[in-house]
């Protein structure tokens, strides 16, 4: 679900183009009326908060989540559970340890530095202090590294970046949808791509010092 369609970057493969975004915040209504009806119909879920960049629907927009799905899923809370996907920048450690605190999973798009101009706006030093400052206090949380027809090369980087920060991260396509489609040099060769992930599969699985899962290759194997 989106919070809101607002962003503060200006992420080159963004499926809503700058056109489509807006300030608009969902409201309190409809968003007691998502929970309930979700609750309703579901005996469990999974509710992913993205956008735009959820965060800029405030940190109030989060607590009301929680608050709403404590009244509608009350003794059975534990069917219920949140992921925020976000760009990072506007974490802070208040919010990280309320997430924590609220089984809430913090997606983070990030591709350890190697994004080459994907996302222009963001200060890698910044999103790695908050990696690290989730690693330390074993916040759970994921990272989706967008692999682009620019950064396709990079792979082994950004596989030796999270290595060395101990956080697991999924190697994810660009897609030709919106700003994805619009850049030509973000596009892949679907074999080009399927090569060099078998290429990362097995150094990743040979690997005897690594200790993380890397996705989607975990999953193949689980």
């Amino acid at each position: 679900m989106k919070p809101t369609l607002n962003c503060n970057a200006h992420c080159r493969h963004c499926y809503h183009r700058p056109s489509e975004c807006s300030d608009e915040v969902m409201s309190e209504s409809t968003l007691e009326k998502v929970i309930s009806l979700v609750r309703a119909e579901y005996d469990s879920a999974w509710y992913i908060w993205h956008g735009g960049e959820p965060l800029l629907a405030g940190e109030q927009f989060f607590r009301k989540v929680i608050f709403l799905q404590k009244k509608y899923y009350d003794k059975t809370i534990m069917r219920c559970g949140n992921t925020i996907q976000t760009n990072g920048v506007l974490l802070k450690s208040r919010f990280i340890e309320f997430c924590r605190d609220n089984r809430i999973n913090l997606g983070i798009s990030y591709e350890g530095g190697h994004d080459a101009g994907l996302r222009p706006d963001i200060d890698s030093r910044r999103i790695e202090e908050i990696i690290a400052y989730m690693v330390k206090k074993g916040h759970m949380f994921s990272i989706t590294s967008t692999v682009h027809g620019g950064n396709m090369d990079r792979m082994d980087d950004m596989y030796e970046s999270f290595k060395r920060m101990g956080a697991s991260f999924c190697y994810s396509p660009s897609l030709r949808i919106g700003g994805g489609l619009d850049n030509e040099d973000l596009h892949l060769d679907a074999d080009a791509y399927a090569d060099r992930c078998i290429e990362m599969f097995e150094r990743w699985i040979h690997d005897v010092d690594v200790d993380i899962p890397v996705m989607p290759f975990n999953q193949y194997i689980s």
